[in-house]
């Protein structure tokens, strides 16, 4: 690991406190490489070094053929992509062998590839391992060593993530893991107001605002910080400025908590330790799920719908759990019950959308993502005529909430993509009579025929149970 001595909004005095792991050194922030001690893999070109990314993104876990191709030239791959793919897995196994002196384990196993290391080799995963732990010391009450970690976690994040990759799986993936060293920058300014540092922030805090003028949280934090240093005219010149941009890019006032913020320092009144108060939500929270239809049998595929919505889904695993089935099985039936049995999970709220993909007029992305954004709070005026720059603004409300985003009659992957959360603590449910074999998703259950008992109970709730029984 090279030594680093600035990154956003933090001055580094040391090295991150982790421990030189065994074997490569995998990096994803800045160029995508490959090193062990002295030497350097030579990783090729940018989509042959994609693929060495889209493998490390979920190390030791098989990766689709199909999924790879698609994050390597998206919608527009070549006829020979499965094959073209094989030769840079097969260069890469060299390139790694080399540098690893001894083979390297990327096999194809089922109709997928899996590049076998530990986690703790990838400056990604090394990253999030010691920002865990810091939560940990946290909740414990251990804030010093909490803060510690969490700048070692920041350390090992430095540069653009993904430097010189195109594309877009690379794009959301390079915005995802810039959002995450965001939070874990909150987390960590969070501690060390939470310790009395705050004459050492606000300069900080400051530069850190002004690259994110509607974070709330930075507000918060730096107006926070700003009074307990007796800047208080200053305190409150921030909160006008930030609620002028907001109210300028998002169509929206700040949030009550934070203007509780800037009423508590105009009286001088006490202010909440920061750190201590939850963070709160900056938008409304949408409940747009249908009524749940008649349901009848399906305990078991119910179950598991249920259990991938609820489980502790990793940060890597943020696909969407996928039902598929043919025309009338039953799909948004089981996708709506599922969806009304896990709300509680999801405090945030709901979104819904009907893709229509069986039908003449199936929706575009950026028509549903303007009703999310208009459902998240978002001014009419201020929601993006580009499909990009909407799901960024989307992606950007979800990041911090816990949110669920159901999505009937989907064409397919490459419309859905879009639709879908990164923050770690949404998710989202797709039916789809289109979506393929192998796509990314996080869980596939399949719905097909009824057994005869749910089917002859099914029917004796539409006509009635005494015509049901009349006619076995």
């Amino acid at each position: 690991m090279r030594p680093f001595r600035r990154i956003v909004g933090v001055t580094l005095t040391r090295e991150p406190a982790v421990a030189a792991p065994a074997g490569i050194w995998y990096r994803l922030w800045g160029p995508v490489s490959a090193v062990r001690g002295a030497h350097r893999a030579e990783l090729g070109g940018q989509r042959q070094r994609c693929v060495l990314a889209a493998l490390l993104e979920v190390p030791s876990r098989p990766v689709p053929v199909p999924v790879m191709v698609h994050r390597v030239w998206g919608d527009a791959g070549p006829a020979q992509a499965r094959a073209i793919l094989a030769t840079y897995v097969s260069r890469l196994r060299r390139a790694l062998g080399r540098v690893a002196d001894g083979p390297v384990g990327l096999p194809r196993r089922n109709g997928a590839y899996v590049l076998r290391c530990d986690p703790a080799q990838v400056d990604l995963h090394a990253g999030r391992m010691l920002a865990e732990r810091a939560r940990r010391l946290a909740a414990a009450g251990r804030d010093a060593e909490a803060a510690a970690l969490l700048l070692d976690a920041r350390g090992l994040w430095t540069d653009q993530p993904l430097t010189g990759l195109a594309g877009e799986w690379a794009e959301h993936t390079r915005r995802r893991m810039e959002s995450e060293l965001l939070d874990v920058t909150v987390e960590y300014f969070r501690l060390m107001l939470r310790m009395n540092r705050h004459a050492t922030l606000v300069p900080e805090l400051s530069s850190l605002t002004a690259q994110h003028p509607t974070d709330a949280r930075l507000v918060e934090l730096l107006m926070t910080a700003m009074h307990r240093d007796g800047r208080r005219e200053d305190a409150l010149a921030e909160y006008r400025r930030a609620r002028r941009a907001m109210v300028r890019e998002l169509g929206l006032e700040p949030a009550e908590q934070l203007q509780r913020l800037e009423r508590a320092i105009l009286r001088d009144d006490p202010l909440p330790p920061a750190g201590v108060v939850a963070p709160y939500p900056a938008w409304p929270r949408p409940a747009q799920l249908p009524p749940a239809a008649m349901f009848v049998g399906r305990e078991r595929l119910l179950a598991e719908v249920v259990a991938g919505l609820r489980g502790c889904r990793s940060p890597d695993d943020r696909q969407p759990v996928v039902i598929t089935g043919t025309s009338g099985s039953g799909k948004s039936a089981l996708t709506i019950r599922a969806a009304h049995d896990v709300k509680a999970a999801f405090p945030d709220g709901q979104l819904y959308a009907n893709l229509n993909a069986s039908g003449p007029n199936p929706r575009r992305p950026t028509a549903v993502l303007s009703q999310f954004l208009r459902a998240l709070g978002v001014a009419p005026a201020a929601v993006p005529a580009e499909e990009a720059e909407c799901t960024a603004l989307y992606r950007s409300i979800l990041a911090d909430q816990r949110i669920l985003v159901v999505l009937d009659d989907a064409p397919g992957p490459a419309e859905v993509e879009p639709l879908l959360p990164g923050g770690p603590g949404c998710a989202a449910l797709v039916n789809s009579r289109r979506y393929p074999a192998g796509v990314p998703a996080g869980q596939t259950i399949h719905v097909g025929p009824m057994e005869p008992a749910d089917a002859v109970e099914l029917l004796a709730r539409l006509i009635g149970r005494d015509r049901a029984a009349a006619d076995q």
